[in-house]
């Protein structure tokens, strides 16, 4: 069962032996927390697939916690289609000069939006209107933190790590009570899990030949 807001909200006021801390500066110190967790690596837990049916050219809408693009693909009647990336300034050039058509399937990224161009520019059916066959746009993308608000609100870190923003959180609030050492020791703490969650994620760990360790000394099988 996934960690929540209210959990680790609870957990943080007994470690703290403080039942009476203020829960909205815990709330801020366990989303600050998670934010520097994620911040220094990109892990497979993060990944995310957002579909849109019968996709047109143009403006594609982006998730509330997109972070990048890994890849978009395009479903249609004439196969599967990778999208390539190309720079803004080619996009927005060809896609309004008839004398320099965009070629089919390239995407875009400008101002935190994605734009796709589908068509071949002949006026065929690619892009599956009404009355054509229809087609799916898959955006693989990474995901970032959203802020948790409601106590049952769940965090994007793996129970088996989540150790490691609670940690975070505490040396935040330590800080804020002047306890540096304290700070200082849970700080410590956390980096060694986020190591062993790095080595349990990370590329180089793509064969699940890993040797990372969870927080209690238990290893994980190598397969």
């Amino acid at each position: 069962m996934s960690q929540t807001l209210g959990s680790l909200t609870a957990r943080i006021r007994r470690k703290l032996r403080d039942l009476e801390y203020d829960e909205d500066d815990i709330r801020d110190a366990l989303n600050e927390a998670q934010q520097e967790v994620l911040g220094e690596a990109i892990y497979p837990f993060c990944e995310r697939t957002d579909t849109i049916a019968n996709p047109r050219s143009g403006e594609m809408p982006i998730p509330r916690d997109y972070q990048s693009t890994k890849h978009i693909v395009v479903n249609d009647r004439w196969g599967v289609h990778p999208l390539r990336y190309i720079p803004p300034n080619l996009y927005f050039s060809g896609a309004n000069n008839e004398s320099h058509l965009l070629r089919p399937y390239v995407y875009t990224l400008f101002g935190n939006t994605l734009f796709v161009h589908l068509t071949d520019g002949s006026g065929g059916c690619q892009t599956a209107p009404e009355g054509c066959n229809k087609s799916t746009l898959l955006h693989l993308y990474i995901a970032k933190p959203i802020n948790l608000a409601k106590p049952t609100d769940t965090f994007l870190v793996p129970d088996e790590f989540i150790e490691s923003v609670t940690l975070k959180a505490l040396k935040r609030c330590e800080q804020a009570r002047d306890n540096f050492d304290y700070a200082a020791v849970y700080d410590g703490e956390a980096e060694r899990i986020i190591e062993n969650m790095k080595l349990r994620y990370g590329p180089r760990q793509a064969s699940m030949q890993n040797k990372a360790r969870l927080p209690y000394g238990r290893r994980f099988p190598i397969r």
